[in-house]
């Protein structure tokens, strides 16, 4: 919804909605943070792709639909308002290193493999 909510102020209702960029759903442990899960349990959430929480979705699935998205993309420019799970999935599909700053935006080549611009959030600056 806030991905949705944020394309819509920034873009205005000309936009197309895809469903495989829904952040990753975390079952019982959805909305609870990192710091509230035991050591063992951070270990196996690391492991991603084999993770699958309770009543949540498994990791290799999060990626598959991910992975689909970006398999499906024409080449061009796309504009892309999305949460940070899915946005690290699709940088480390196009061989990206970085993960991006809450709230920023990335012009990326993502066929390229480059970032060309990166625009902090200046509410979230220091």
């Amino acid at each position: 919804m806030r991905a949705r909510e944020t394309a819509e102020l920034a873009w205005g209702g000309a936009f197309q909605h895809d469903e495989r960029l829904k952040e990753f759903h975390f079952g019982e442990h959805e909305g609870r943070t990192l710091a509230s899960f035991n050591t063992d349990y951070v270990r196996l959430l690391r492991n991603f792709e084999s993770f699958e929480p309770p009543g949540g979705e498994r990791g290799q699935d999060f990626y598959a639909r991910v992975d689909a998205f970006y398999e499906s993309l024409p080449l061009g420019k796309h504009l892309v308002f999305a949460h940070g799970g899915v946005i690290k999935r699709l940088f480390e599909r196009a061989g990206l290193k970085k993960f991006p700053d809450n709230a920023s935006i990335v012009v990326a080549d993502l066929r390229e493999h480059t970032i060309i611009e990166e625009i902090a959030n200046p509410i979230l600056r220091p």
